[in-house]
């Protein structure tokens, strides 16, 4: 009889102990944004570039200009946005901190390129050589 209560108790605390589990502490924030033009207009297909302290880290923008870094060391980081035809824009000082979602917005303007296009004709006869 003791050896069966012995065995019970014990089985009681083996069971508890796996219920319990492993749950490990979150010691890590996220940077949630979306990338938008002047106008407002989402613009997906962008590469965001995450820089900080565990290193560097891409992602492209979804169908409504979103992204996320999940996981992030807390610490400052940087944010950059590119799109070909955009202006690059940099968004630096960008504070995780555990447990915590960052959310940033990034505006991006069109590019302006200027080009100059000069039609001239040749004249077909040399006027000096007449």
């Amino acid at each position: 009889m003791v050896k069966r209560c012995l065995f019970i108790s014990l089985w009681t605390i083996a069971v508890s102990c796996l219920g319990v589990g492993y749950l490990p502490a979150q010691n890590t924030g996220s940077i949630f944004g979306t990338v938008t033009e002047t106008g407002g207009a989402a613009l997906p297909g962008s590469t965001v570039t995450l820089t900080g302290f565990g290193g560097t880290r891409f992602q492209t923008t979804d169908s409504n200009g979103g992204f996320r870094f999940l996981g992030l060391d807390p610490g400052v980081w940087e944010v950059q946005a590119t799109l070909d035809g955009y202006s690059t824009v940099e968004q630096p000082n960008v504070v995780v901190s555990i447990n915590r979602n960052t959310e940033i917005l990034l505006t991006l303007s069109a590019a302006i390129h200027e080009s100059i296009t000069v039609i001239a004709e040749s004249p077909l006869l040399d006027e000096r050589k007449i």
